[in-house]
C-alpha cells in the first residue's frame, strides 16, 4: 500500500427520507446478496481493495486492524455475489437510530451497468425500511466513478449539499490523476 496524501476534493452529499421508492430491478442468473454477520478484515479490505482502489478509495486503510474489526462488527456488510464470486458491497452505518449512512458503495467495473448496483440500493432500501430507518445519506466526489452521482440520483437521492472536503488518497493514486489533467 502506497503512502497517503490529504488533498482538496469536490464532495457531493445525498439523501432520501422514508418511504424509500421501490427500484425496478431486473432478474438476474446466479446472483445472491447477503448480510455478513461476520466478516473478517482480510475479507472485506481484500474487496476494498478491489472495488474501491480504482476509485482511490482510502479510509478504511487508515484504521488499525482492530479498529477496523470494530467497525465491521458494528456496521451491516451486504456482499453481493455473483457465481458464488463477491463482486460488490455495501457498507451501511446507523446513527441514532433512524438515520443511515451508505458509508461504501460500489461493484467490481466489470459487472457495472448491468443492474447488480440496483439490485444492491434495493436490498439497502427494503432493510433501511425494516429497521425503521427515516433517512439515508451518502456521498460521492469527484474521483469516484463518473456514472455514481446520476446513479444515486436515479435511485431517488437528492443533493443536499456540495462542498470541498480534504480526504487522504494513496500518493500513487493522485499522480496519475495528476498526469491526466
Amino acid at each position: 500500500m502506497s503512502e497517503f496524501e490529504k488533498i482538496s476534493v469536490k464532495t457531493v452529499y445525498l439523501r432520501q427520507d422514508a418511504p424509500f421508492i421501490r427500484l425496478f430491478c431486473r432478474d438476474i442468473p446466479d446472483v445472491q446478496i447477503l448480510k455478513q454477520t461476520a466478516i473478517s478484515t482480510q475479507f472485506y479490505l481484500n474487496l476494498y481493495a478491489r472495488i474501491g482502489g480504482v476509485w482511490g478509495w482510502t479510509g478504511r486503510y487508515l484504521l488499525s486492524n482492530n479498529q477496523l474489526q470494530k467497525k465491521l462488527d458494528e456496521n451491516h456488510i451486504f456482499v453481493v455475489f455473483h457465481k458464488s464470486v463477491p463482486i460488490g458491497f455495501a457498507e451501511l452505518e446507523i446513527f441514532g437510530g433512524t438515520i443511515a449512512e451508505i458509508a461504501y458503495f460500489g461493484i467490481e467495473s466489470e459487472f457495472s451497468g448491468k443492474g447488480f448496483g440496483k439490485l444492491l440500493m434495493q436490498t439497502l432500501f427494503d432493510f433501511c425500511s425494516r429497521y425503521n430507518q427515516k433517512i439515508i445519506h451518502l456521498h460521492t466526489c469527484e474521483f469516484d466513478h463518473p456514472n455514481a452521482l446520476k446513479f444515486y440520483q436515479t435511485c431517488g437521492f437528492e443533493i443536499y449539499k456540495d462542498q470541498i472536503d480534504l480526504e487522504f488518497y494513496p500518493t500513487d493514486f493522485i499522480e496519475k490523476k495528476r498526469k491526466l489533467t
